[in-house]
């Protein structure tokens, strides 16, 4: 049991870790131009983003940025971006050529304060961007608009703030306690629920059932088997740009 608690980290890392050229493109602007992120933001999407300190919404607290890949991922809908976040700096934050600002409050737990262009800049007034990446995969627009609905739904859920040690990754990472099992949510867990609720593959979601978690067995009794979870934002991401 203690062996397979240190390995843990190293086993997560090398399930959900996958070679930066195949996570991020050579610019974001490429993805930009390819799916339609512009200031119209017609088409409903899934962003990903990946910030330079994932300390504060990275998934996995634990690795930080250790792990390459997305840390944050939210739902955009005509401009508006709906997430859970552990809290956004308060003040006023800009898109990256100054044209589009938005006040936002900090807030923790579910919102949607941020426009399509604040969110992928995340900066404020005389701040340098964080963001490393952000890559926009079109869904339907049915699809998003019943993944807003449950969204707001649960507008009064929390953010998961996951224990920095291995045992707090087991209990507070797995898929039910991401998706909401004790009112609260990861980022990626939201999205993941709001498109199980809205019936998206026969109700598994974006992110299959059995890509979410694995399971080993460490003794006859079944109470005693650990889970070790696998759904992240990497994880959807890969998933949605190789369906």
């Amino acid at each position: 049991m203690r062996l397979l608690y240190r390995l843990l980290p190293f086993v997560l890392a090398a399930y959900i870790s996958l070679p930066q050229s195949m996570i991020f493109p050579d610019t974001a602007e490429s993805y930009d131009d390819q799916y339609g992120l512009g200031r119209d933001c017609n088409s409903p999407s899934i962003i990903f983003r990946e910030v330079r300190d994932g300390a504060l919404e990275g998934w996995l607290p634990l690795l930080g940025d250790e792990v390459p890949g997305f840390d944050h991922v939210a739902l955009q809908i005509d401009g508006v971006v709906y997430e859970t976040h552990p809290g956004y700096g308060m003040g006023t934050y800009f898109s990256k050529d100054g044209t589009d600002s938005m006040e936002v409050e900090n807030k923790s737990g579910i919102q949607w304060q941020h426009t399509v262009e604040t969110f992928i800049y995340n900066s404020r007034a005389n701040e340098t961007s964080l963001v490393l990446d952000y890559i926009s995969i079109p869904i339907d627009r049915e699809l998003a608009n019943e993944m807003r609905s449950f969204i707001l739904s649960v507008c009064d859920y929390q953010y998961i703030f996951v224990d920095q040690n291995v045992k707090g990754i087991v209990n507070n990472l797995s898929p039910s306690a991401q998706k909401g099992s004790n009112k609260s949510f990861t980022c990626v867990g939201l999205i993941e629920w709001a498109s199980e609720q809205a019936g998206y593959n026969h109700g598994q979601g974006l992110v299959p059932d059995h890509l979410e978690s694995v399971k080993f067995a460490v003794s006859s009794d079944a109470s005693s088997n650990i889970e070790i979870p696998l759904l992240s934002p990497q994880l959807m991401y890969y998933v949605l740009k190789y369906r």
